[in-house]
């Protein structure tokens, strides 16, 4: 065999027509990658569209009230401790006082979110369980002096803050 018959210009057309043919099997299989993977990110999309439009239809336009209205019923709640020292008595209600608002919201609002999804509803509840149950702590620390405005502030205001900004942030980042 000589080197000479490799070359042959028949030879080099059907090398270069199993080219095309490879290249235009690879552009075909690329093009059918592609529109596969868009189509997985429309429809992802499109749900977590869905999704917010839901949570903004059916749960916030109607419910968000109930949301704020809990954080300011625990202010109220939580206020005649700032002015001076309490009985465990009076502490055991105010708490009972608390569990109720909390109770109060998860069934007119935090519930709701089990509808939208699972994972927003739990963050929402754990953080207004943890806020509850650090107040509660700290109500009944006998190391902590509430009746003293700066050490309440710190101690309670600020954490009835946090929890609110933080439940907030949950709902802005769903809804982006």
């Amino acid at each position: 065999m000589d080197c000479t018959s490799i070359t042959t210009p028949d030879t080099l057309d059907k090398i270069d027509k199993i080219a095309n043919i490879v290249i235009a099997l690879f552009t075909l299989l690329f093009s059918i990658y592609i529109f596969y993977i868009s189509t997985k990110k429309e429809e992802k999309k499109e749900e977590k569209n869905r999704k917010s439009d839901s949570l903004k239809t059916i749960i916030l336009e109607h419910n968000l009230k109930n949301l704020f209205s809990f954080y300011e019923s625990i202010i109220e709640i939580v206020n005649p401790l700032s002015e001076k020292k309490h009985s465990d008595e009076e502490k055991e209600q105010i708490n009972a006082e608390l569990q109720s608002a909390l109770k109060k919201l998860r069934l007119e609002f935090t519930d709701l979110f089990l509808a939208v999804d699972k994972e927003l509803y739990n963050c929402i509840k754990d953080t207004t369980d943890l806020l509850i149950d650090d107040l509660t702590n700290k109500m009944f620390d006998d190391g902590i002096n509430l009746s003293h405005l700066p050490k309440f502030e710190e101690e309670i205001t600020s954490n009835i803050s946090k929890s609110k900004t933080e439940t907030v942030r949950y709902l802005y980042e769903f809804n982006s």
